[in-house]
């Protein structure tokens, strides 16, 4: 008992989890029956498991990283486990190394992707007042606080509220401030109708 080694340093998935990713693995496991002939179809294998190891990484990474104690040096151990367990799927007659190799590589390309997005996402959500400071620069002392809230059709406490980050990303509010100040018209083109006197 003394030498027993450490299987894993990761939690274990919950269950809910743990049902999601067998569920792929099963549709991967009656899909694999269908390659089996004179010869394996190891094409259409890697299809299938590409699709479906693509799928259990993502459930069990958004499982992870829900943790309050989740660690980005998990990622390594979780991908070798999807993919040892797809491969293990694998009859003798496949091309296993061929697949393993390439699932690797579909799992790399993969969460280089998503982290693109992400930062993309991360941008596009971006600083607020680098947003207003921006959109402000294209206009140097053409535009009044007020006309963009008119134009964006949110009152200027929303504008305050919006600023200081009170106001959800996604959020009615967000989306109007983010959509005017990402065009390069001025609000009075943006929004032809005129802003009431008192308005605010």
């Amino acid at each position: 008992m003394a030498n027993r080694q450490v299987l894993s340093s990761i939690p274990p998935l919950s269950f809910e989890t743990l049902v999601g990713v067998q569920r792929l693995e099963q549709y991967a496991q009656d899909g694999l029956r269908g390659c089996s002939g004179s010869l394996f179809n190891d094409e259409k294998a890697f299809r299938i498991l590409q699709t479906c190891v693509v799928g259990a990484l993502d459930v069990q990474l958004a499982y992870y990283r829900s943790l309050s104690d989740y660690d980005p040096k998990w990622i390594g151990e979780i991908v070798e486990k999807t993919i040892s367990s797809a491969v293990c799927m694998l009859p003798f007659n496949a091309n296993i190394d061929f697949i393993a190799q390439d699932l690797f590589r579909t799992i790399e390309t993969h969460l280089k992707r998503k982290a693109a997005r992400a930062k993309i996402a991360k941008v596009e959500r971006g600083d607020r007042k680098g947003l207003r400071d921006s959109y402000l620069a294209r206009f140097p002392n053409r535009i009044q606080i007020l006309d963009i809230c008119w134009a964006a059709g949110q009152h200027y406490s929303e504008w305050k509220r919006w600023l200081r980050n009170a106001v959800k990303d996604g959020s009615a509010p967000d989306r109007a401030f983010r959509e005017l100040l990402a065009t390069a018209k001025l609000p009075q083109e943006y929004r032809k109708q005129p802003r009431p006197n008192g308005w605010k």
